[in-house]
C-alpha cells in the first residue's frame, strides 16, 4: 500500500547536519536516545521494499513520532548544503538522489525532486537532471488505458453498473465521495435497466428475422454479442473492453521499460495514492515540544577557588523551528509566561522590567529597567507630532 509520510519536512525543520541532528536532538545529556524503537528496513528497497532478501535492525528514537535512518540524514545534509555551496553541491545531489533513491521512500523524493523544480536552482536542475531517471515527467495519466474499468459504452443494460468517473478520480476521492458516486450510479442505473428491459428481452422482429433476444441476454455480458447486423436495441462494445483487459499487463510492462524501475515506482506511487485515506496518509503534525541539548562552556569555581571552565549540558524544549514553545504548556498558569496574554508586549517578553523571570536554564533572572517608566517617554523628549496614544512620527 502506498503510504504518505511528511518525516521529511520535520526533519528539515530539526537538522542542520547529521552530525548536529545525532549529537543535540537524537539524544538526552546522559547519551541515551529518545524513545528509542526497533525499526526493520528491507536491505535493498529503503521503507518499501523491494528487497533483496534480507533486513536491517536498527535502534531508531522517536521524535514526533517519526524515525529517522541514516540515509534520510545523510540526504537532507546533502540537499541542504545546496544553498550554501551552489552548483556544484547540486550537481552532487542529483546523482546521488538518482542513484540513491532506493533507500528513500516515495513521498520523500517527490518532495526533493519539487522543491528543486521550484527552487532558485530551477533551471540548473533541469540541465543536470536531463529528465532521466526519477526526474522525468511521469504523471499519474501515465498508462491510463491500462486501468480498465467498465464505462456506459461497455456495460450491458441488463447487468452491471458503469464506474461514475475515471478510476483514477475515484480513487483520490474521500471516502464519502466514492460512496455517494456509487449509490448514485447504482440508483440511476436501476431505473434505467427497469424502463428499457422490454427493448431487451421483448424486442424482436418475428416472423421476419429472430433477433434471439434470450442468446443475447447470454452473450453480451460475458464476450459481447456478435451474431450479426440482427438490429437490437443498445448494444454495448463488451468485445472491446475485454481486449483492453487482456493487454493490460502489457501496457504496464511497455511503461516499465521505458521509465526504468525508480521512475515507475514513483509512478506507481501517484497512481496509487490517496491522500484522504487515513491508512495511506500517515502523515502527522504536532505541537509538542521537541527536545534540545545545550552544550557551553561554564565558568565554576573549584575547592581551591579556582576558575575554571567545564563543559556543561542542558536539555531545552523548544518549538520545531527552535523557538519558545506555543502551546497550553506555556501559555498556561505557572509556564514561562506566567498566564500572560501571549498577544501583548508582556506576553511576548518584550518588557518586563524589574520582574524575577525563570529562564529556560531554570535560573532565575532578572531584567534590567527599560529606558523609560510604562507611561512613555518624558514629555520634552517627545516631538510635537507624537501625542498621549502613539509614538508614530
Amino acid at each position: 500500500m502506498a503510504r504518505i509520510n511528511n518525516k521529511v519536512e520535520l526533519l528539515r525543520a530539526l537538522e542542520r547536519t547529521e552530525e548536529q541532528f545525532n549529537a543535540l536532538i537524537e539524544k538526552n545529556c546522559e547519551g541515551k536516545l529518545h524513545n528509542p524503537i526497533t525499526v526493520v528496513t528491507p536491505i535493498t528497497g529503503g521503507v518499501t521494499g523491494g528487497g533483496g532478501g534480507g533486513v536491517n535492525t536498527s535502534v531508531q528514537p522517536t521524535i514526533q513520532g517519526q524515525t529517522f535512518s541514516k540515509e534520510d540524514k545523510e540526504f537532507l545534509e546533502a540537499f541542504k548544503k545546496i544553498y550554501q555551496l551552489g552548483l556544484f553541491q547540486l550537481d552532487i545531489f542529483i546523482k546521488k538522489l538518482m542513484t540513491g533513491s532506493q533507500m528513500l521512500d516515495e513521498y520523500s523524493i517527490l518532495y526533493y525532486i519539487q522543491q528543486l523544480y521550484n527552487g532558485p536552482y530551477a533551471k540548473y536542475v533541469k540541465r543536470f537532471a536531463q529528465f532521466q531517471g526519477i526526474f522525468q515527467l511521469c504523471p499519474d495519466c501515465l498508462g491510463i488505458i491500462s486501468t480498465v474499468s467498465r464505462s456506459n459504452s461497455s456495460t450491458p443494460v441488463f447487468n452491471g453498473v458503469a464506474a461514475a468517473v475515471s478510476v483514477g478520480v475515484l480513487d483520490k476521492s474521500p471516502t464519502f465521495i466514492q460512496r455517494e458516486l456509487n449509490i448514485m450510479v447504482q440508483t440511476t442505473t436501476e431505473v434505467f435497466n427497469h424502463n428499457f428491459q422490454s427493448s431487451i428481452f421483448g424486442d424482436n422482429t418475428l416472423p421476419y428475422i429472430d433477433k434471439l433476444p434470450g442468446v443475447r441476454v447470454i452473450q453480451e455480458g460475458i464476450t459481447g454479442y456478435s451474431y450479426g447486423a440482427v438490429g437490437n436495441y443498445m448494444l454495448k462494445d463488451v468485445k472491446a473492453f475485454n481486449v483492453i483487459r487482456s493487454i493490460t499487463q502489457s501496457i504496464i510492462n511497455i511503461v516499465r521499460a521505458f521509465l526504468g524501475s525508480d521512475a515507475f515506482r514513483l509512478l506507481q506511487f501517484k497512481k496509487n495514492i490517496n491522500y484522504f485515506n487515513a491508512e495511506q496518509n500517515v502523515s502527522s503534525t504536532s505541537n509538542d515540544s521537541i527536545s534540545r541539548l545545550l552544550v557551553f562552556m561554564d565558568q565554576v569555581v573549584s575547592e581551591t577557588d579556582n576558575i575554571e571552565l567545564k563543559e556543561k549540558c542542558i536539555e531545552i524544549q523548544t518549538g520545531i523551528t527552535g523557538n519558545v514553545v506555543v502551546n497550553n504548556d506555556t501559555l498556561g498558569s505557572g509556564g514561562l509566561l506566567d498566564g500572560s496574554n501571549l498577544y501583548t508586549v508582556e506576553g511576548r517578553l518584550g518588557d518586563r522590567s524589574g520582574s524575577p523571570v525563570t529562564s529556560l536554564t531554570g535560573a532565575t533572572i532578572v531584567l534590567p529597567p527599560t529606558a523609560f517608566p510604562p507611561t512613555g517617554p518624558p514629555e520634552a523628549d517627545c516631538p510635537v507630532e507624537c501625542d498621549d496614544t502613539t509614538l508614530q512620527y
